[in-house]
């Protein structure tokens, strides 16, 4: 359900919703990544309906320099068409794997022991 406050545009008019306003600042704050050599249908969407406003490049998203610039530009013109009122932020992974950004928790040593005061269970466990 759309919200009734809304901000006004200069003339005074409605110009977006409240939730529309929150939609585009948390998009603001997504990163995306994907396959291939070309924008998919996926992140067409998330750019599109959801105003996700930074894109991971991946070894596998470049061919060789023409391709990128056509990727790139291709990724601005979407979120342009979209309506985004920023240019994307897009950065480039370099090291060729997944950084530390897959869908897994990874705690330090430190965590582990705080979350259990057992000594003990610390030298069973290797911590």
């Amino acid at each position: 359900m759309a919200s009734k406050a809304s901000a006004r545009s200069s003339g005074g008019e409605p110009s977006q919703t409240l939730d529309e306003q929150i939609k585009r600042y948390v998009g603001l704050s997504v990163i995306v990544s994907f396959e291939g050599l070309a924008v998919t249908d996926e992140v067409r969407s998330l750019l599109r309906d959801y105003y996700v406003g930074n894109v991971l490049l991946r070894p596998g998203n470049f061919h060789d320099a023409a391709q990128a610039a056509r990727l790139t530009r291709d990724l601005q013109s979407v979120a342009k068409s979209a309506d985004h009122e920023h240019p994307l932020l897009l950065g480039v992974e370099q090291q060729g794997g997944l950084v530390g950004h897959s869908f897994s928790f990874r705690y330090s040593m430190d965590y582990r022991r705080g979350a259990v005061a057992d000594s003990k269970l610390h030298a069973r466990c290797g911590l």
